[in-house]
C-alpha cells in the first residue's frame, strides 16, 4: 500500500437547497469547524499516547532492527491515512465549488422562467452525497492505525492485521467519495437540461 493516494478540513458546501447560503448554515459550518478542531486535538493526543506505548513495548524486543521496522511501519500507516483523507477532502472541496456554480446557474434559469424543479432536486441529492462523504472522510481521518504489538514473535502478524484494516477502511470511505462524484455529475447533467436557452450572463 503506497502513501500517494487519498486533514485539513475546510467546508465549501452550501445549504441543502439551491440558493444563497443562509446565516444559519454559515453558523452551523463554523460550529462544525470548531468541533473538528477539538476532535483533531484529541486525536493528536491519543495518537501520541499510543505511539509512546508502542515505543516502550518495542524497547523490550531482543531484535532492535525488527523493532525499528515495526515502528516505522506503524508511523507509515498513520501517514497513509492522513495523506489519503487529505486528498479525498480536496476532491470533495472541488465538488462543493462545482455545485455552487451549478446552483447559481440554476437559480438564474429559474429567475428567467425556466422550470428547474428537477435540477434543483438533483442538486439537493448531490449536496447530501457530498456531505455524507465528507463526514465519512473526517471520521476516517480520526482513526488511529498505530500497531498494537502483542509480542515480538507476533509483531509481523500484528502489523498485517492493522494494515489490512486500514486498506479496508480507506476503500469503504473512498467509495462514498466516488458516489458523491457521480451525484455531482448527475446534477451537472440535470442543470444542462434546465439551462437550455438561458444566457450565461443572466442575473438574479
Amino acid at each position: 500500500m503506497d502513501s500517494t493516494m487519498p486533514m485539513r478540513f475546510s467546508d465549501s458546501s452550501s445549504s441543502g437547497r439551491p440558493g444563497a447560503v443562509t446565516g444559519t448554515v454559515i453558523q452551523r459550518i463554523e460550529q462544525r469547524q470548531v468541533q473538528l478542531g477539538q476532535k483533531l486535538q484529541d486525536m493528536t493526543q491519543k495518537l501520541a499516547s499510543r505511539e509512546a506505548a508502542l515505543k516502550l513495548r518495542l524497547q523490550q524486543f531482543k531484535d532492535q532492527k525488527k523493532a525499528s521496522k515495526v515502528s516505522d511501519f506503524s508511523s507509515m500507516l498513520n501517514k497513509i491515512n492522513q495523506n489519503r483523507t487529505d486528498m479525498m477532502v480536496k476532491h470533495l472541496d472541488l465538488m462543493g465549488q462545482i455545485l455552487d456554480k451549478v446552483d447559481k446557474r440554476v437559480t438564474e434559469a429559474s429567475s428567467s422562467g425556466q422550470n428547474t424543479a428537477s435540477a434543483s432536486a438533483v442538486l439537493v441529492s448531490a449536496r447530501t452525497a457530498v456531505t455524507t462523504a465528507r463526514n465519512a472522510v473526517i471520521a476516517q481521518s480520526q482513526k488511529d492505525y498505530t500497531i498494537d504489538v502483542s509480542s515480538e514473535s507476533t509483531a509481523r502478524n500484528d502489523a498485517k492485521v492493522v494494515s489490512d484494516k486500514l486498506h479496508t477502511d480507506l476503500l469503504s470511505t473512498y467509495k462514498l467519495v466516488i458516489d458523491a462524484k457521480q451525484a455531482v455529475i448527475s446534477a451537472i447533467r440535470a442543470a444542462i437540461a434546465s439551462l437550455k436557452g438561458v444566457p450565461s450572463g443572466t442575473k438574479n
